[in-house]
């Protein structure tokens, strides 16, 4: 058969028609196989691995005292400061060491603003994050901290 000078050969565009309706399906077989294989630990592993950075925090008094050194805009100010040994309590997937610390402030006009309470959260034996206390401190043994009142810049 001979072919007609004007006549295109239909041949690539079967080809193309062909691949424009079975790429949605290769795309959607290709994202299926990767939706199903996932690297994210399982929770015992995760809470294993949670568990294991619970260290007991050797120096917590000098730790927070960095901490607040520049939490406080003056330290100066802080009266009647008190600290709770390091404890395991619940948090999160598993336990970690809370630590309380409550205090007051003096203010420049000579009245006295309610006292403070806040959770001192400790993670590998370090302080990782100081947040308010809701009633996460009920019960807690506190100790004198005369070190946080004698804190300056």
């Amino acid at each position: 058969m001979i072919a007609r000078r004007n006549e295109i050969d239909p041949g690539p565009i079967r080809r193309a028609g062909f691949l424009r309706r079975c790429a949605p399906c290769l795309l959607a077989a290709a994202l299926a196989g990767c939706a199903s294989y996932s690297t994210e630990p399982s929770p015992e592993a995760q809470r294993v691995a949670w568990e294991a950075r619970n260290l007991y925090p050797q120096s917590y008094r000098s730790e927070i005292l960095a901490y607040m050194r520049n939490y406080f805009n003056d330290p100066r100010n802080v009266r009647d400061a008190f600290v709770s040994e390091p404890e395991l309590k619940p948090m999160g997937l598993g336990n970690r060491y809370i630590s309380c610390l409550r205090y007051g402030l003096r203010n420049a006009a000579g009245g006295t603003p309610p006292g403070r309470e806040h959770v001192v959260i400790f993670v590998g034996g370090k302080l990782d994050a100081l947040r308010d206390a809701k009633d996460q401190c009920a019960g807690a043994a506190y100790t004198a901290f005369p070190e946080l009142e004698r804190l300056t810049r």
